[in-house]
């Protein structure tokens, strides 16, 4: 009887498995209020996801990433643990720590779940969940603290379902670039960027600085294998040793294929520093904004838009190796600017620019244009095979 029964349970729970997929869809309702005066468009945005969603935190986080990413948008997602003490503090923690121009919060106001088979959470993926949510969602500010936008979210879906996570972020972006929350020239730029070289990756996130560290005998084996492989013990001794030894301008590069990243050593005035740049999945640079402002410098240009140009050309070359951009001036006139990574030499970008009067060239053939400026345009190049490069290492004091 025990084992008849437990047959019974599987075929029962199976059933109502495929009569859920079945019958089941995604619905996702969004009403929305935004402040009217507000003028200020989404750049980097924090989220916090409360403990109590009832979508998987992990698969939301990822697609609140992605979707703000192909925005050009720098996100990061803070999911606050269930059993956190002071949920203030980890989110103030994290405001002072990645600085974002906007917060967007998370709340759950209302659930409804039916589960099938052992209970679940939005923790614990045991049997089968479905869910009927409002979530309420709060942006503001940071630097006024005032509230800029606020939505109410009617949600139901599997709770452990990525498509149906994904597509709660979507409508959720979706909205926020219809409320004006987003700038125009940021929707599906990512999209254009790939289908151009029919490409279909997933979006690199490109940090802000490159950070350099000042390097001793005592924290070079940290630093390096707090990035590269730790199992490779013998390499990192072997660089930590030779860098020590060596005397004047020298450049180290070290290209670790499986951890993906690109570390860079430089001696310099007898200084030692060193830093690292990500690589992407086709495994070019991804290139910090600081990199570019160092180098690339037209003058009387708002600083916003500056970093978003920088910001594409740096998905560009992560994902084709190349970028083509466009400067049009108050004038009319324009330039051109090419980048381009070597793959033998990848801590430098082949670096050239080309001036066009007004009239004679057109801009629709450009995914990534900056508009203003006097004119003025400075630049931060060195020499390598008779060609201009920018150099991806900062410069040392």
């Amino acid at each position: 009887m025990g084992d008849n029964f437990m047959v019974f349970k599987i075929i029962f729970f199976s059933f109502m498995f495929l009569l859920s997929l079945g019958c089941s869809s995604i619905h996702v309702n969004i009403s929305s209020n935004k402040d009217t005066t507000y003028q200020g468009k989404i750049k980097k945005i924090l989220i916090t996801i409360p403990p109590n969603i009832t979508v998987n935190p992990i698969i939301l986080k990822n697609s609140f990433l992605n979707k703000f990413n192909r925005q050009g948008i720098d996100a990061h997602v803070l999911i606050v643990a269930p059993l956190e003490l002071d949920e203030k503090k980890v989110r103030r923690d994290a405001i002072l720590k990645f600085r974002p121009t906007q917060i967007m919060d998370l709340a759950v106001k209302s659930i409804s779940r039916t589960t099938y088979g052992k209970v679940g959470t939005a923790f614990h993926s045991g049997g089968i969940a479905a869910s009927k949510v409002t979530f309420e969602i709060i942006i503001s500010d940071r630097r006024t603290g005032n509230s800029i936008w606020r939505s109410n979210v009617e949600f139901s879906g599997s709770e452990y379902s990525s498509e149906d996570a994904d597509e709660l972020a979507s409508k959720i972006v979706e909205k926020l670039q219809a409320d004006g929350l987003l700038t125009e020239s940021g929707a599906d730029y990512y999209n254009k960027a790939t289908s151009a070289s029919g490409l279909s990756l997933s979006p690199p996130v490109i940090p802000d600085r490159l950070e350099l560290t000042v390097l001793t005998k005592g924290n070079i084996y940290k630093f390096l294998s707090n990035i590269l492989v730790k199992e490779d013990i013998n390499a990192i001794n072997l660089y930590a040793d030779k860098f020590f030894k060596e005397e004047g301008n020298i450049t180290y590069t070290i290209r670790d294929e499986k951890q993906k990243v690109l570390i860079l050593l430089r001696i310099k005035n007898n200084k030692r520093t060193g830093c690292f740049v990500k690589l992407s999945d086709k495994g070019y640079p991804v290139i910090p904004i600081s990199v570019f402002s160092e180098k690339i410098r037209p003058s009387k240009v708002d600083k916003d838009k500056l970093n978003q140009w920088f910001r594409r050309m740096s998905q560009e070359i992560a994902t084709n190796g190349k970028s083509t951009s466009l400067i049009v001036f108050e004038n009319g006139n324009s330039l051109e600017v090419e980048l381009t990574a070597d793959p033998d030499n990848i801590k430098i970008l082949y670096y050239d620019k080309k001036f066009m009067k007004k009239g004679t060239f057109d801009g629709a053939g450009y995914l990534n244009i900056l508009t203003g400026g006097n004119g003025d345009y400075g630049e931060t190049v060195t020499k390598y095979q008779g060609k201009d490069v920018i150099d991806m290492v900062p410069s040392i004091p």
